[in-house]
């Protein structure tokens, strides 16, 4: 197309794709690598989610100035979080997006049954796969007893207002995989613009970078379960301090992790062609 009308090609990469499909086999990787690599060069602007992953394609395809734009939520203008500062209350820990294997939910759920503290609760809310109904049979008993409660998926347009009835988020994604590590997930600016505070696994890299910039939330250690157990604990009994996180992280995307001033740099390339082209 852009050498047929002589127009601008702009390839926006919302995921590290090489990396994406965790049951892929090695050789698959390369083939998808090779075809990216291929075309990546024509593309007058490369777009994607994390400064990492626009490192890592300079990298490996030779390629310079990709532009980082992160997965960040339109604001809607909703108002603050509902918080309250007992210490006795239930605290909801939301789990929120697709159930599929190798994204650390099955370890979030072990480790959770070893939680021994009936304020904290999670919630999973995604759609239903046999995946996801293999772990809501294994992990029945704590389902039966009110310790995992599975909520009904939600449109995606209201996936934000949804999450407003918890107070903390979770993302388990781990490594090795370098799509996890490197990810900004939609659900990062959804929860926060919920007000919820973030409990995220320490190997995502720019997620725990923003989480300890806007200072809305934790990390943990998924390969050590007591590392979970530690954080759940500490936002359960320092109410104050989830009271701040929760704060930050709505305050953070009002003024500034939305899709509306974190999107300049988009605009800006888009304008820039559309001038050439005017002219």
């Amino acid at each position: 197309m852009k050498k047929l009308s002589g127009c601008f090609l702009v390839y926006d990469s919302h995921e590290l794709w090489p990396e994406a499909f965790l049951e892929s086999r090695k050789w698959e990787k390369s083939i998808i690598a090779f075809v990216e690599g291929w075309y990546i060069k024509d593309a007058d602007a490369v777009i994607t989610v994390s400064p990492q992953i626009a490192r890592y394609l300079e990298r490996l395809y030779g390629i310079d100035g990709v532009i980082t734009v992160p997965n960040a939520e339109p604001f809607a203008g909703l108002e603050g979080p509902r918080i309250t500062t007992r210490s006795s209350s239930t605290i909801k820990f939301l789990l929120q997006g697709r159930v599929v294997p190798g994204r650390g939910i099955e370890e979030l759920m072990d480790a959770w049954s070893l939680l021994d503290d009936k304020r904290a609760v999670l919630v999973v809310r995604a759609p239903g796969n046999d995946y996801f109904s293999q772990l809501c049979s294994k992990y029945g008993n704590a389902v039966d007893g009110g310790r995992i409660v599975i909520a009904a998926p939600v449109t995606e347009d209201n996936l934000v207002s949804a999450a407003r009835e918890a107070e903390v988020g979770i993302i388990p994604y781990p490594g090795p995989n370098l799509c996890h590590i490197y990810a900004c997930p939609n659900k990062l600016s959804q929860y926060m613009q919920a007000g919820l505070a973030i409990l995220c696994n320490a190997d995502m890299e720019h997620v725990s970078d923003l989480v300890g910039r806007f200072q809305c939330g934790l990390t943990y250690d998924s390969s050590n379960p007591k590392s979970l157990l530690d954080a759940v604990q500490s936002l359960i009994d320092h109410p104050e301090q989830l009271r701040r996180m929760r704060l930050n992280a709505y305050n953070s995307v009002r003024s500034e992790f939305n899709w509306d001033v974190q999107a300049a740099a988009y605009r800006k390339i888009i304008q820039q062609f559309y001038d050439v082209g005017a002219r």
